[in-house]
């Protein structure tokens, strides 16, 4: 969706601000479609918008960060050289695979996947702290094979719990 048209309808809200953000992930695994992020075109394009609408809404500048471990790319520095209001530190790849793809689930159970996945999403968090807010914990069951049927907290409580922990200490 246009951002304009994201504007448009929050005003149409009455929403007194707004946020947009776009997805920035380096170094994904070589089989997984290219998203290419122009970090220099989106605050040119969203910038323009934040003046158009200035007496409107006030618009914010986000971005959803792929948290990766090992990876060349030094996301703290990325976080650093760039004034975004609102950093989202997501985790889309494990075992050098992205979970939106079946081949993730293939030949392990999907509960090993799942786990698999979190326990993943923890090393992130731990890593980095080149974010304000964890994007999405569950991203991995959205593309399950049974999605959220066999998914529970108490199956995986012992990584939520430390995932959480992790995140208050860090504030």
């Amino acid at each position: 969706t246009p951002p304009s048209f994201q504007i448009e309808r929050a005003i149409a809200l009455g929403m007194p601000a707004l946020c947009i953000t776009d997805h920035q992930d380096f170094d994904g695994p070589p089989d997984v479609m290219d998203f290419p992020f122009d970090t220099d075109a989106y605050w040119s394009v969203l910038l323009s918008l934040k003046e158009k609408y200035q007496d409107r809404i006030d618009l914010r500048i986000g971005v959803e960060l792929g948290l990766q471990t090992d990876i060349p790319t030094d996301l703290a520095a990325y976080a650093a050289g760039n004034s975004f209001d609102l950093i989202i530190g997501s985790t889309h790849f494990c075992d050098g695979m992205d979970p939106y793809y079946p081949i993730f689930y293939e030949g392990r159970p999907e509960e090993d996947a799942y786990r698999s996945y979190f326990e993943e999403e923890l090393k992130n968090i731990i890593a980095h702290d080149c974010f304000d807010v964890a994007g999405h914990l569950d991203f991995v069951v959205r593309y399950g094979p049974n999605k959220n049927a066999c998914y529970s907290y108490e199956k995986y409580r012992d990584v939520f719990d430390e995932i959480l922990r992790v995140l208050v200490e860090k504030g």
